[in-house]
């Protein structure tokens, strides 16, 4: 009796035993899949600014830029210029023809920073767009990157804190691109009709 009762205990253990010892296989069989997982490091941010294709897309960038504030500028001095004569006039203006032009002021004036924007969006757009086709020669590449040396994940630099050079794959990726596309052209984008129209007139 006492035999039978101490192998049913044993049994008892085993199976609670078999219980804790599942989870514990589970884990580290997910543990060697995850030690097995081949992980590739790429800077995008490099990849933009030392391709020759984004060295050529920041020449040109530098100039849209000096463009779109000159045209900023420019109707800031319009604003400045029609406030003086306006002063000027004053003396010889009818009623009439005060309250008109310095309603028309007061517009113009009261759109100027929806106008600033609307330039900086177009701006910012052009960039994107310009970039968007190293994006397109990138992905390819990255693609046969990930192929070659069989790896599993690919994570942005911007997202570490730290990893092996030997994992980084930027060097190999700018001289990749740098044979496909040498140079980008930034074309200017304009606001579509309907954000110039709410530009032009804050009321919309």
């Amino acid at each position: 009796m006492k035999t039978k009762y101490l192998n049913t205990v044993f049994s008892a253990l085993l199976g609670l035993a078999a219980l804790v010892v599942a989870p514990l296989s589970l884990v580290a069989t997910a543990n060697a899949q995850e030690i097995n997982q081949k992980i590739l490091v790429i800077s995008k941010q490099r990849i933009m600014i030392e391709s020759l294709a984004g060295k050529e897309i920041a020449s040109q960038a530098a100039d849209l830029l000096k463009v779109v504030q000159a045209e900023i500028i420019a109707e800031r001095d319009q604003i400045e210029k029609e406030e003086n004569d306006l002063k000027e006039q004053f003396a010889i203006l009818t009623p009439e023809q005060r309250q008109a032009k310095g309603e028309a002021l007061q517009l113009r004036k009261a759109k100027f920073n929806s106008f600033a924007q609307l330039k900086e969006r177009e701006y910012q757009a052009s960039i994107a767009k310009a970039q968007n086709e190293i994006g397109k020669i990138l992905v390819p590449i990255l693609e046969e990157i990930i192929a070659e040396r069989k790896a599993t994940i690919l994570v942005d630099q911007s997202q570490l804190m730290f990893s092996s050079p030997d994992h980084d794959i930027t060097a190999d990726a700018l001289l990749r691109i740098d044979a496909r596309l040498k140079s980008v052209k930034v074309e200017r984008v304009r606001a579509e009709a309907k954000q110039q129209a709410k530009a032009e007139d804050p009321k919309q």
